[in-house]
């Protein structure tokens, strides 16, 4: 059914042959699927006026409870088995995880900081899926909630709905649930929940009220739904770390291509002339930031705006990644001084170059830089690119790809001259991409090509950040868009 925006419900796709119940909905690639109960079917809607179906039964799988879309697929929880299935994007489900314990169902998933988990019954457990095959036990039975109907990321931490006493639990990120607000009356289960303006709500029954979380005790404010219907309940968390995180430290930064949301981490302007910039525990602090937001950060930001305290025209900033001074890094550079453009391509350096920053011939306060981004610093699969995009003033543009050719995870940054000082007041900003803003991420588990389709109408300037290999054997190869 399609709501009318008025009053209504208006039907836009009839029953699918014997398909009773439409259990779960989820919008991928820009087209909305439905999964089915009690034959187990993946649909998709055609966009008008029908379902059609797109893989069918799996085995004993008769019931798709909850869809998930998880790096570029997606992914079904079922019953009676509790398997984790996978659409192979064609006309089959897989089986991505078969069944853990005794656990029959795994009501809903949820993709948190980078993992996929489920709830289950009648257990009433936590599962988190290793990429791999299988289920992961990270939380056991709470008390005497069998089930876990519903999961919700709600200021970087996950909850869970459970049933038989309709508990709101709070993971504790470890290996445990615990309770962050008891039963409402004689209500069962939180069938689902929902952030809105900051605000968790849940969809619960079986009486019809609305329901208000309240640090934790619960408190009906509104009666009178039908017997049947499921109530709304809104709940607040205090976070002494959450009323100012936001406020205090995001800034946009242009890449040369778009404006990147960024979360700063640590900021230094210098007191005295200083050799070299240092920026460690970077993997503490990213790991701080994605517990408070529940996010997983990806690409690592980089903001300078420097001089030298030498009587120089520029200098180029130079850095290293975790203390590694080898022959590791390898640069490519375009560089316009004045009206003249030139480029170079230097390979083998102990060190990563960037843009460059003015000294004390320019005229009084002279200052330079500009940005560093570094796609995917965290992760220990692919060499570490860096693309800067900055200059020294009015005096000089550079735009700069480096390669640094280690798989190593980015835990330290350290930034330096030539042979120079960077002048006291030079300032320093480290940062990651706020995921928070972002529309859409997709990562891919097999070779082929992306479609970001969850663009929302009136998006208005649109950015994006890739970071790829191409299968061909070749150098490089264009995108195309």
């Amino acid at each position: 059914f399609q709501w009318d925006d008025a009053a209504a419900w208006v039907e836009v796709a009839p029953q699918l042959a014997a398909e009773a119940d439409i259990l779960s909905l989820v919008v991928f690639d820009g087209q909305l699927y439905g999964g089915t109960g009690t034959n187990g079917n993946l649909l998709l809607w055609n966009g008008a006026d029908a379902w059609e179906s797109v893989a069918p039964q799996l085995g004993a799988q008769s019931f798709i409870h909850d869809l998930e879309v998880y790096e570029g697929r997606i992914y079904g929880s079922t019953q009676p088995l509790g398997n984790l299935q996978q659409w192979d994007g064609s006309a089959a489900w897989t089986v991505a995880a078969p069944q853990l314990g005794a656990e029959t169902t795994v009501y809903d998933l949820l993709a948190y900081r980078g993992e996929l988990y489920g709830g289950t019954s009648p257990g009433g457990r936590l599962y988190r899926w290793d990429r791999v095959g299988l289920w992961v036990q990270v939380a056991p039975l709470f008390g005497a909630e069998g089930q876990i109907r519903s999961l919700i990321n709600f200021n970087g931490e996950l909850f869970g709905g459970s049933g038989n006493l309709s508990n709101l639990l709070r993971w504790d990120d470890v290996s445990a649930w615990g309770q962050a607000a008891a039963q409402s009356g004689v209500e069962t289960d939180v069938l689902s929940l929902a952030v809105f303006n900051n605000t968790l709500y849940g969809g619960t029954e079986v009486l019809g009220t609305l329901v208000a979380y309240q640090n934790p005790a619960p408190s009906v404010i509104a009666t009178g739904v039908a017997t049947g219907e499921h109530d709304i309940g809104v709940g607040t968390f205090d976070r002494g770390d959450i009323s100012t995180y936001a406020s205090t430290a995001t800034i946009a930064v242009n890449t040369g291509a778009g404006i990147l949301p960024v979360r700063l981490l640590e900021e230094q302007t210098l007191t005295a002339d200083t050799a070299t910039v240092t920026f460690s525990n970077i993997d503490t602090a990213v790991a701080a930031w994605d517990a408070i937001a529940g996010t997983t950060s990806r690409h690592l930001v980089v903001v300078v705006n420097a001089g030298l305290d030498t009587a120089l025209a520029i200098d180029q900033i130079r850095f290293t990644f975790n203390s590694d001074g080898g022959a590791n890094y390898n640069n490519q550079s375009l560089i316009g001084v004045a009206a003249v453009a030139s480029a170079l391509r230097t390979d083998g350096l102990v060190f990563a170059a960037s843009f460059a920053v003015p000294g004390t011939t320019g005229s009084g306060g002279e200052y330079g830089g500009g940005s560093l981004l570094i796609p995917h610093a965290f992760n220990t699969t692919n060499h570490k690119s860096v693309l800067g995009f900055g200059g020294a003033a009015e005096d000089r543009v550079d735009v700069v790809v480096s390669r640094w050719a280690s798989a190593a995870a980015i835990t330290q940054l350290d930034i330096f001259l030539f042979a120079d000082n960077y002048t006291a007041g030079s300032t320093f900003q480290l940062g990651v991409v706020d995921e928070r803003y972002l529309i859409e991420e997709q990562i891919l588990a097999v070779d082929g090509t992306l479609a970001f389709s969850s663009i929302p109408a009136g998006a208005g300037d649109l950015t994006a950040v890739a970071y790829l290999r191409t299968v061909r054997a070749a150098r490089n190869s264009n995108i195309d868009v």
